[in-house]
């Protein structure tokens, strides 16, 4: 994996859903994170002026998933769906202060080895403990655009990371990165002190889900298109459908 720091966001990000969503009944996580299923599954929610089909994304799924992912996006694409996708990047280009905003994001997840990967399909394990059958192939998700999505229309309705960590220190105050957490580098075993539990939960709930719920609202209010193919984690529905409510009480699940 490419050690600069800007090819390492999504991976931190999509490493730290995976431990939020977790739990210590293995076999139930398996069973509902959604990770064994053939194909994703989709849902409506409408306004009655703007139409939004909503695919339910894992971020490790077995290859015929992401197959039937792929070609949801190229039927919906030819139907003039707009495709929203979920992706943490950022906008800043100096490399010593891109480090330091991803270890400050290290720091608010805690234990996990940002070096391992959380992947491991020669012993069939996930995040180093949660095992699987190995008769699912299973697999990293593939880059959105080589699942075919038409990158002159598709938008990323998803937050920058320095705003997602400046709007938590707003909130709790500035994180100070400790010796241990400077000399750590962001592909080592991460050994040092996080913030506290209750810190880590509140990211979670009001930054990770909230946050992004209330961004991807905004954007589907205020994009032009009437027809919108947004994939975007699992757990971010209930919380999209609630604020699309709080802007305009017309929209409903459909299907």
């Amino acid at each position: 994996m490419n050690n600069h720091p800007t090819s390492r966001l999504s991976f931190f990000i999509f490493s730290a859903l995976l431990v939020f969503t977790a739990t210590s009944c293995h076999a139930l996580w398996l069973k509902y994170s959604g990770v064994l299923e053939a194909k994703p599954t989709l849902k409506t929610i409408s306004n009655g002026q703007k139409n939004v089909v909503y695919l339910a994304l894992h971020h490790i799924g077995r290859k015929e998933y992401y197959a039937d992912l792929t070609q949801k996006v190229d039927s919906l694409q030819q139907l003039n769906y707009v495709v929203f996708y979920e992706e943490i990047t950022s906008a800043i280009v100096d490399n010593a202060e891109l480090i330091t905003l991803s270890k400050k994001f290290r720091k608010i997840q805690g234990n996990f080895e940002a070096g391992n990967g959380y992947l491991d399909t020669i012993n069939n394990k996930i995040y180093g403990s949660i095992e699987y059958d190995k008769k699912y192939t299973l697999v990293n998700q593939p880059d959105f655009f080589d699942m075919g999505i038409d990158s002159t229309t598709a938008l990323n309705a998803d937050v920058k990371l320095e705003e997602l960590i400046g709007a938590f220190e707003e909130k709790n105050g500035t994180i100070t990165l400790s010796e241990c957490d400077i000399n750590t580098s962001l592909d080592a075993a991460y050994t040092c002190e996080p913030l506290r539990k209750q810190l880590k939960k509140d990211f979670k709930q009001n930054f990770v889900l909230g946050m992004r719920n209330e961004n991807l609202a905004e954007c589907i209010t205020h994009n032009s298109a009437d027809k919108i193919f947004v994939i975007y984690g699992a757990m971010h529905f209930k919380g999209l459908v609630k604020e699309l409510k709080a802007i305009d009480q017309n929209w409903k699940v459909i299907k």
